[in-house]
């Protein structure tokens, strides 16, 4: 029998995520890096807080960061 497969590995759509989000969460969603997404957060493109040392993200914030970037490409 096999094992079920952890969450962040089934999510593919963004109703599959809770409100609050962690970067690799995020990182899943996009297929990007982690890296990709916290450097985002940092230059403040994506809001993002910090619970302890850790980012978290609201899904609101997200898909507005998606609509704001939609149109662009980053060749």
């Amino acid at each position: 029998m096999k094992g079920r497969r952890p969450a962040y590995f089934r999510a593919s759509k963004l109703e599959d995520f809770g409100d609050i989000m962690t970067p690799q969460d995020v990182a899943l969603y996009l297929k990007v890096t982690d890296n990709c997404v916290t450097t985002h957060i940092r230059k403040g493109d994506l809001k993002g807080f910090k619970v302890g040392n850790n980012w978290r993200i609201k899904k609101i914030d997200l898909i507005e960061f998606i609509k704001a970037n939609e149109n662009k490409c980053s060749l």
